[in-house]
């Protein structure tokens, strides 16, 4: 089998091209595959926060299928989807590209390394006072604001937290503990949750540490991105007819040259913008 390696920003992915390699649209059908997700993913071995299965489609250029770390699959990604259109719009030789999604058809523009997705309107799915109180229970802060429970096609719960970029140090264990709890709240979030923590950092400007569902704390997070916009927006902190800047983790270990993550609320849909390079190419 032969495995595609990329990375945006650091949140880093193993695509399995079925389209353009037979003896990996073999092996898909083997009753052990989730297992050989399982043990690709772990970062003892060749190791991804997101493993991609990508096949043909009757109604897209291709079709791909996220799989966190763990073997659960997710219904959405968004750095996911901006590493498999880089990746697919070579082999496919044009740079505008249609990508279907578990939840939806993505229109992808591609520039070089650089991809713009337009993805479906992120959903308010709300939460009860007695849900933020669970909530709060998990992480509290007087001078916190904002919980929202945000759907980008996969389920996300953003925290406002006041200024937390001269502390990262000590809250990346604080952040880390309360993200895997909030993720496992079960009973608010029946298929768990991905996990923000926000700050805001200028005009239109946020820094955010983000927890994974499925694959725990990672670089980056680009349905993340969105959700930070969408709920930023809703609280007044962003204005949406101007794109959003979303700093992660990974901005600052890869992001050197590379323009930030972009966020733009559109009329119906939001438009996501980041850059995915490759790794390498692995056979196993």
């Amino acid at each position: 089998m032969i495995l595609h390696k990329y990375q945006a920003l650091g949140n880093d992915f193993l695509i399995f091209d079925c389209i353009n390699y037979y003896e990996n649209e073999v092996f898909l059908k083997e009753a052990n595959f989730l297992d050989f997700i399982i043990k690709k993913s772990d970062r003892r071995r060749i190791g991804c926060d997101q493993f991609i299965v990508m096949e043909k489609s009757q109604n897209a250029d291709c079709k791909i299928v996220f799989y966190n770390a763990d073997g659960s699959r997710a219904e959405a990604c968004g750095n996911g989807t901006v590493a498999s259109s880089v990746y697919a719009s070579k082999f496919l030789n044009k740079n505008n590209i249609k990508i279907q999604t578990d939840t939806q058809i993505v229109d992808v523009k591609i520039n070089g390394n650089e991809a713009t997705i337009e993805l479906d309107m992120p959903k308010d799915l709300g939460l009860s006072d007695e849900q933020k109180y669970e909530i709060l229970k998990v992480w509290y802060d007087y001078e916190d604001g904002f919980i929202e429970n945000i759907s980008v096609g996969n389920p996300h719960c953003v925290r406002y937290v006041r200024d937390f970029k001269n502390r990262i140090t000590y809250y990346v264990n604080i952040f880390s503990t309360s993200g895997s709890e909030i993720e496992n709240l079960t009973h608010i979030f029946p298929n768990r949750t991905n996990v923000e923590f926000v700050t805001q950092t200028g005009e239109n400007k946020f820094d955010c540490f983000v927890w994974e569902r499925g694959a725990g704390r990672t670089f980056a997070c680009g349905t993340g991105a969105c959700a930070v916009a969408f709920a930023c927006v809703k609280n007044g902190l962003a204005d949406s007819t101007k794109p959003i800047e979303i700093t992660m983790a990974g901005s600052f270990i890869y992001g050197s040259g590379v323009t930030p993550m972009r966020v733009l609320l559109k009329k119906n849909t939001v438009e996501f913008t980041n850059s995915a390079f490759f790794e390498g190419e692995i056979h196993c």
